[in-house]
């Protein structure tokens, strides 16, 4: 116990900076962000990530509305993974779409191996833009016709793997 005090001491005051950035990230794209809805996601029963929805001043939940998607991951995750995942998702949710191999290399740079604890910010103030962030620091700004809605509908729309998550996620 003693040898791992000090791990556990470093890990408490490691978090609160890491979550006060992320609201720094948050609130540069949503005016007065405030928490819309939280949910867990499990896979076979096992935490995959915590989500939080944040919109302006804690408002309903609307796409023409700056947001940001906070995702907390429970345990490790490639970024090989995060990519594979994402594509067969919107093609799932659009079917096949000319411009997705043209999402896919705007895509490409955006993620990064996660561990437990991680956590990827997805903001967007416009239609037409994404801004990708992962433990504080920006990785990528997707821009392409539509790509909140298309991008964040994975999460968000009512087509998404879970809708009953989804709709907890927008605060219904």
């Amino acid at each position: 116990m003693r040898k791992l005090l000090p791990l556990i001491l470093i890990t408490m005051t490691a978090l609160p900076a890491w979550a006060e950035k992320g609201m720094s990230v948050i609130t540069s794209a949503v005016p007065q962000a405030a928490a819309r809805g939280e949910v867990t996601m499990r896979w076979y029963g096992f935490p995959l990530y915590d989500a939080t929805l944040f919109t302006p001043s804690g408002a309903q939940f609307d796409w023409r509305n700056p947001v940001a998607l906070r995702l907390v991951y429970a345990r490790t995750i490639k970024q090989n993974a995060f990519q594979t995942a994402t594509m067969a998702e919107l093609e799932r949710i659009e079917g096949k779409r000319a411009d997705h191999a043209q999402i896919a290399r705007k895509l490409a740079p955006c993620y990064r191996d996660a561990s437990a604890g991680d956590h990827f910010i997805a903001q967007s103030e416009t239609a037409d833009q994404v801004t990708l962030w992962f433990n504080g620091t920006r990785t990528c700004t997707l821009r392409h016709p539509q790509i909140r809605e298309r991008f964040l509908g994975i999460w968000l729309s009512d087509q998404s793997r879970s809708v009953r998550l989804s709709k907890r996620l927008r605060g219904e």
